[in-house]
């Protein structure tokens, strides 16, 4: 008696499990379906327009898509590494020409939580775009530093906010001028004039934290994603580049 009792509990349970989970796929397929053509037909557009690139943390930028320069203050960015030090990025919220920490319950909740860790970055800051999705009220962007600060990379999340159903006819010429309001794409012309020349790669963008720059993000072998792209931990490998070359000067000078 008791192990049937033990049995209908177990089975209960599993048809339980069963049941919830089906209602959640259900939910997720009849989000998908009643947005699906909308959020895809933005992702496809703002893809073309705004092209993506990989990074990975701790090792830095692997391949680069379109740079962007940011157009309003108020962008605060937390470092993009590995192990204990690894934090979530905030999620910054851009709505009515404003860049703020405030939008969704959880945004603000989990930005208090990583004040110690943000760092203020000042207009003109240049990025990649590493992921771009279209949700129910709002396109994600997923933005890192393109340049780094102290041999560091930094991240961020930031949500234009647009309100519920834009998906169900999404006006583009809306969304994108929304989204070029903080964004301004760096022309390839302005890339090459302020990229690397005779062996100089661009200097990061000065972060208005207080903290100095390093060596390793500017100067001979600068961690920027313009000119280490690629390179198996881009700024381990431009300072063991300059320690190389300074043991070298000194060795030919005695």
């Amino acid at each position: 008696m008791i192990k049937r009792s033990i049995i209908q509990v177990r089975t209960t349970r599993v048809v339980a499990a069963v049941t919830v989970s089906l209602v959640l796929s259900c939910t997720v397929f009849a989000e998908k379906g009643k947005h699906g053509d909308g959020r895809e037909m933005v992702e496809q557009k703002l893809g073309e327009k705004y092209k993506l690139s990989t990074f990975t943390p701790g090792r830095g930028p692997i391949t680069t898509g379109t740079f962007v320069l940011v157009q309003k203050p108020g962008l605060e960015m937390v470092a993009a590494v590995t192990g204990l030090n690894a934090t979530l990025p905030p999620t910054l919220s851009y709505q009515d020409g404003k860049l703020t920490k405030t939008g969704s319950k959880w945004s603000a909740i989990k930005n208090a939580a990583l004040k110690d860790h943000l760092m203020p970055f000042d207009k003109g800051t240049a990025l990649i775009i590493t992921k771009i999705e279209a949700k129910e009220d709002h396109v994600a962007f997923d933005v890192v530093s393109a340049d780094a600060v102290e041999g560091t990379f930094y991240r961020a999340a930031i949500r234009f906010e647009f309100g519920k159903g834009y998906l169900e006819t999404p006006d583009m010429s809306r969304i994108e001028s929304a989204i070029g309001g903080l964004f301004q794409i760096e022309k390839q012309e302005e890339s090459k004039q302020t990229g690397p020349q005779q062996g100089t790669p661009q200097a990061a963008p000065a972060a208005t934290a207080g903290r100095k720059r390093s060596a390793s993000s500017t100067g001979p072998g600068a961690c920027s994603a313009r000119t280490c792209a690629g390179t198996l931990d881009p700024c381990l490998t431009a300072s063991a580049a300059r320690t190389s070359a300074s043991a070298g000067a000194t060795g030919r000078a005695s």
